[in-house]
């Protein structure tokens, strides 16, 4: 089964903010979506962050995407999935982001983590990495090329 790059989203989200509720939470998808608006592709303006969310919420944030290696480095800079994220939630308001999650949550369909995936044709393939953009370098430039 292919995913939509919506479906590889909600993956995504849920594995990154797992106590956000899936996508009904009223604070964390939009508090993402203002956050990743100030990522420049070579930088991360923390102090502009800090000042749009709040440090509490902006430092939390940050060091969950960094632990997702959405931001590489120190000073933090956007990686390549960090791009392909920020990519996907430009074209995307915060109510189609939650219009496309409710048929993936609805079905409660079976969530792929960056080193288990069900994408696979018969679902669960052992040894094969999830072609999410958002977990691997190499599916982040692919989905920036051809998005």
């Amino acid at each position: 089964m292919t995913k939509t790059i919506d479906q590889f989203f909600c993956d995504w989200y849920s594995q990154v903010f797992p106590h956000a509720h899936g996508l009904g939470d009223p604070y964390a998808l939009p508090a993402l979506k203002k956050l990743i608006g100030f990522c420049a592709p070579g930088s991360v303006d923390r102090s502009a962050i800090a000042d749009a969310l709040g440090l509490e919420t902006s430092e939390s944030m940050t060091h969950a995407l960094a632990g997702a290696r959405i931001f590489v480095g120190a000073p933090p800079r956007l990686s390549p999935m960090g791009r392909a994220l920020r990519k996907y939630l430009q074209t995307r308001s915060i109510e189609s982001l939650l219009i496309a999650a409710q048929p993936h949550l609805r079905t409660r369909m079976v969530w792929c983590w960056p080193h288990i995936c069900h994408c696979a044709v018969d679902g669960y393939e052992p040894g094969r990495a999830c072609p999410n953009p958002f977990y691997h370098p190499a599916n982040a430039v692919e989905y920036l090329r051809h998005g």
